[in-house]
């Protein structure tokens, strides 16, 4: 009977091993989901922003335009900026408090193989270790990648709306 308890327990240990694993990579999948769903939004911003500019530099040669054009031109310039800075990647800084993170490539690039295989092995051979790394990895994303991503990016939608509407309201508001 002993026998058999300590096999159940095993295989309900190994579940739950399992669990935790599926439960981190879900985790992290959805996060890069949404790197990836804002950079796509902030692409298509700037596109459509950069098809503006050119249009309102017509409604500058007709006086009843030019305000209107004027203010839709400086506030695309502007969402195109606020977009573009929440694409770029914000470089991860290594130093003594941020110990090394064998997932982020700033330190994988920063190390020669040798090395990096070396710090992996040792992280790699305790199970714990790398639940922590990767909770650790879930937790630099969510509060350095995406918090920053989001925040421009609504930023960029804000400024479009609401320069948007001053360029609508003053174009009608001076004919």
């Amino acid at each position: 009977m002993d026998f058999m308890e300590d096999n159940l327990k095993e295989i309900s240990s190994g579940w739950e091993r399992a669990f935790r694993g599926t439960l981190l990579s879900t985790i992290i999948s959805k996060q890069v989901t949404y790197v990836g769903l804002s950079d796509q939004r902030a692409q298509g911003v700037i596109t459509l922003n950069a098809l503006i500019i050119p249009l309102c530099f017509q409604g500058l040669g007709n006086p009843k335009y030019s305000y209107g054009a004027l203010i839709a031109i400086v506030t695309s310039c502007l969402v195109i900026v606020l977009a573009t800075i929440s694409i770029l990647h914000r470089q991860h800084k290594i130093d003594e408090s941020n110990p090394f993170d064998p997932f982020h490539f700033s330190h994988i690039s920063k190390l020669e193989l040798s090395d990096y295989l070396e710090k992996m092995r040792k992280e790699v051979i305790e199970t714990n270790n790398i639940a922590q790394l990767a909770i650790r990895d879930i937790h630099y994303v969510a509060s350095q990648v995406l918090e920053r991503k989001f925040f421009w990016l609504k930023l960029a939608y804000i400024v479009f709306l609401i320069g948007i509407l001053s360029a609508v309201t003053t174009t009608l508001v001076f004919n």
